[in-house]
């Protein structure tokens, strides 16, 4: 691989790592007790960073293309004009890979915050889409779900999507066909995977982004990098089938969307051990066909 790809990426995980340390130890500080999550000790200083965070490496490869490091260009970027459909298999691909997560989950356990009542009616008792302040549930679940797929993707487009962007542009746009040329489809995409999942570890290693999870050592070092690889699989293929990485935005906004809905506010009644393995398991199953279907 060449030299300035790999200072690159140093200086990618450099600047995100001081981003990362800067709202966790002020986070610290600021908690009342040491149960309260990270992200609630001090909601608006943590949510700026975590914006910054996100956009973090294009920053760094915006730097590097300035210096003439880098030639940059929106196609070189994989920034081309998607098709509609394109956009569609990226909106519905994080939502059908969590409701398998979900279903597998509920197979094994009650689901505590979702509930079918006497007349039909959906309650989801820590989950509110846009129409639940006028009116309640309907007996019909697809005006439920239809008015939760709304607010997913008006957030997904206003918010979420927008602060993927800065992720997917360096590691879909840039990076992707560099690894998978240099290492082949496999072992790049692993590569990939392992360098994302482990430019997350300080504000994982904090137990940020595992609320309910007390093991956070053990998240940051193995669930969460097999995820991103199982992720970088996924994303990889839309990626790969569109020529663009505008899908691969949505789906990661739709991801972060979707993710603390199943994990926090749907929470099985099982231990939360048993929910990374099976979130994990479910995830690396998917990846893989993804990554044969990109041979």
């Amino acid at each position: 691989m060449d030299n300035i790809i790999i200072i690159f990426i140093v200086c990618v995980i450099l600047l995100s790592y001081l981003l990362q340390i800067i709202p966790i130890v002020v986070a610290y500080k600021k908690r009342t007790d040491k149960s309260e999550r990270l992200v609630s000790a001090n909601q608006g200083l943590t949510q700026i960073f975590v914006m910054i965070i996100m956009w973090s490496p294009t920053i760094v490869l915006l730097a590097f293309g300035i210096m003439d490091y880098i030639p940059l260009s929106f196609t070189f970027l994989g920034l081309g004009l998607p098709s509609f459909w394109s956009l569609v298999l990226g909106f519905f691909t994080p939502i059908i890979y969590y409701l398998i997560v979900f279903i597998v989950l509920k197979n094994f356990s009650d689901v505590q915050n979702f509930k079918v009542e006497e007349d039909g009616r959906w309650t989801f008792t820590r989950v509110r889409g846009l129409l639940d302040k006028k009116f309640p549930p309907p007996k019909k679940p697809i005006i439920y779900i239809f008015d939760i797929f709304i607010g997913i993707l008006i957030t997904t487009i206003i918010y979420l999507g927008p602060l993927a962007l800065g992720e997917e542009i360096v590691w879909r746009g840039f990076l992707q066909p560099i690894f998978i040329e240099q290492f082949g489809v496999v072992w790049g995409i692993v590569f990939l995977g392992l360098i994302w999942g482990f430019w997350h570890l300080p504000i994982n290693m904090s137990g940020y982004q595992s609320s309910t999870f007390g093991k956070h050592k053990l998240n940051a070092l193995v669930f969460f990098p097999l995820v991103t690889i199982s992720m970088a699989a996924i994303w990889g293929w839309i990626t790969v089938i569109s020529g663009t990485i505008w899908p691969a935005v949505i789906a990661h906004g739709v991801n972060n969307i979707f993710e603390p809905i199943i994990f926090h506010l749907l929470s099985p009644r099982i231990s939360p051990i048993k929910v990374k393995i099976i979130e994990t398991a479910v995830f690396l199953v998917i990846g893989a066909i993804c990554l044969w279907l990109m041979l």
